[in-house]
């Protein structure tokens, strides 16, 4: 049996607030996810909360794993159902995969952020401002919820499709915000103005879902990652509650 958080005095809420989002977002991912769709999502997370500590070779491997005929490994053992083995090999490689990437992210992430963590002393109180569970931002960093929520936009933007070529330019705007900076190159101007780009980008059909969930693997999520790992470098640690009274004082 294995003690909850809760069961002890938080002193330094914030390392408390990185291990149970990456213990909730691991536990998902445990049990299998529901869709491809899901799993660019869920790894968009995982990768904000762990401050983009993940291996980049992940990143690198996921388009060729979404790309051929037959779905990688990674993937066919992350989405449910499973394609081509059973259900107990699925699990056992979505154990091992944790273990080998995420695990190691959290504790490089922990040790990167353990420094400048900060200790409140009525942090035991029952009432406390300062709790892990009264916390919304990732590690008590509102710059990272911040880039946490865009980033999840503009991948699901991708995702969803639009509905003109006028809405893609504008949707790259967002993708520089979200990737903080780090989106550039030829690709980005191909997407508006390749006449195949804006079929795939504006088309409903199953082939263009498909293609959008490969860009979003081979463009955004390398990007997003990225840019985490510079924004986490100078992310301010403020709880919550420290946060509305600033707000109230300039209402």
């Amino acid at each position: 049996m294995t003690m909850s958080s809760a069961a002890f005095e938080n002193y330094r809420p914030a390392l408390v607030t990185l291990h149970n989002d990456i213990r909730d977002l691991k536990d998902e991912y445990r049990g299998g996810l529901r869709s491809q769709r899901r799993l660019l999502t869920w790894l968009q997370e995982i990768t904000v909360r762990t401050i983009g500590e993940i291996d980049a070779q992940v990143y690198e491997d996921l388009p060729r794993e979404l790309m051929g005929e037959k779905l990688g490994m990674f993937v066919v053992a992350s989405v449910r159902p499973h394609e081509g083995i059973d259900d107990e090999r699925a699990r056992r490689g979505r154990e091992l995969w944790l273990t080998e990437h995420v695990t190691s992210a959290y504790q490089h992430a922990f040790r990167t952020l353990r420094t400048s963590a900060t200790e409140y002393v009525d942090s035991a109180e029952d009432e406390d401002a300062h709790a892990p569970d009264k916390q919304s931002a990732v590690a008590m960093r509102p710059s990272l919820r911040e880039w946490d929520q865009r980033q999840a936009t503009a991948l699901t933007d991708l995702l969803d499709g639009f509905d003109e070529r006028e809405e893609i330019s504008r949707w790259l705007d967002d993708v520089i915000m979200a990737s903080y900076g780090e989106a550039s190159g030829a690709w980005m101007r191909e997407l508006v103005r390749d006449e195949v780009a804006v079929e795939i980008l504006c088309g409903q059909a199953a082939k263009h879902e498909r293609a959008r969930r490969i860009l979003a693997a081979d463009k955004l999520l390398p990007n997003f990652r990225r840019g985490i790992r510079k924004l986490a470098n100078n992310a301010a640690e403020v709880a919550d509650a420290e946060t509305e009274s600033k707000e109230a004082q300039f209402a």
